[in-house]
């Protein structure tokens, strides 16, 4: 199926629809990016609460894995992940990722397989296939939505601290410079792998 026919089929473009309001209640202080995205949703936060039971084949701990293809329809990219060497009785693992038009540079990831919940700790934003490597230049591109958690790590360096790590949330401190380029920590929360919010300290 192309994209052209995926965005068109009723079902799964009001799958898509619904899935991304369910990716938006799972997102953290990033309200005002939440806020203007349900507007191009034509949605409220009643219908992003209520998107949630649509959902919940996908979501739920009981939820699975092939639930997400018959919500959104076939992912734009695919791939099987073999089990590192020498671990026995880990099985192989499916990657699917769906571009989805809220957030039109990136894919979302679900890794999983058949008959199992999807993996959420595996699952989130990342950069389509191809795409040329990315990371902050500096403080001044450090904008809600504008860089996954991988590419702050490489424009930063590792995080110095943690704080709530509680997928699909997390947060780490690290170290930067800021407007007066004076050397000083900043907080950055991430949802899905996806910078949400700032603070410096």
């Amino acid at each position: 199926m192309t994209d052209d026919a995926r965005m068109t089929d009723p079902r799964h473009a009001a799958g898509a629809r619904d899935f991304q309001l369910r990716i938006l209640s799972g997102m953290r202080e990033g309200d005002a990016m939440v806020e203007a995205a349900l507007r191009r949703l034509g949605a409220d936060r009643a219908e992003m609460e209520a998107s949630r039971g649509r959902t919940e084949g996908v979501f739920l701990p009981a939820g699975h894995f092939e639930n997400a293809v018959a919500l959104l329809g076939a992912p734009q990219e695919s791939e099987i992940i073999e089990p590192p060497p020498g671990q026995v009785g880990q099985e192989r693992l499916t990657r699917i990722a769906y571009q989805l038009p809220l957030w039109p540079d990136l894919v979302f990831c679900l890794q999983g397989m058949s008959g199992l919940p999807i993996l959420f700790h595996d699952s989130g934003f990342a950069r389509p296939a191809g795409a040329s490597p990315s990371r902050p230049g500096g403080w001044h591109d450090l904008r809600p939505w504008a860089w996954l958690r991988d590419e702050v790590i490489e424009g930063f360096g590792p995080p110095v601290a943690e704080g709530d790590i509680w997928p699909p949330y997390e947060s780490y401190a690290f170290q930067g410079r800021d407007s007066d380029g004076n050397g000083r920590q900043f907080w950055a929360v991430f949802s899905w792998n996806l910078l949400q919010h700032v603070e410096w300290r």
